[in-house]
């Protein structure tokens, strides 16, 4: 069973750290387990990933609304691809994968 990752980036205006390494991390580590959409395009989502580029966190996380959980970046430890995202969403699929 594959789970769908929403995808929510801020607004990018201070950008200070590289979030592609760990969306890509996400792709490779994943594959087919794991469907990625972003928000904006709508939809159910089971979980979403805030990619915030800089401590502020501003992205808005008011109307998102997962089946399961959300996970908001805030720092660069955060957005490492040997971070804590990785065995967030791998924990997830496990549960799925035992009920």
């Amino acid at each position: 069973m594959s789970l769908v990752l929403g995808l929510k980036y801020c607004g990018s205006c201070n950008i200070r750290f590289d979030r592609n390494p760990l969306v890509e991390r996400i792709r490779e580590e994943f594959g087919d387990q794991l469907a990625i959409k972003y928000t904006n395009q709508g939809g159910e989502f089971d979980l979403i990933l805030v990619l915030n580029a800089c401590p502020s966190a501003c992205a808005n996380v008011s109307d998102l609304h997962p089946k399961l959980d959300i996970y908001v970046v805030r720092n660069e430890e955060d957005v490492d691809p040997n971070g804590p995202v990785i065995p967030w969403i791998a924990s997830h699929l496990k549960n799925v994968e035992n009920q």
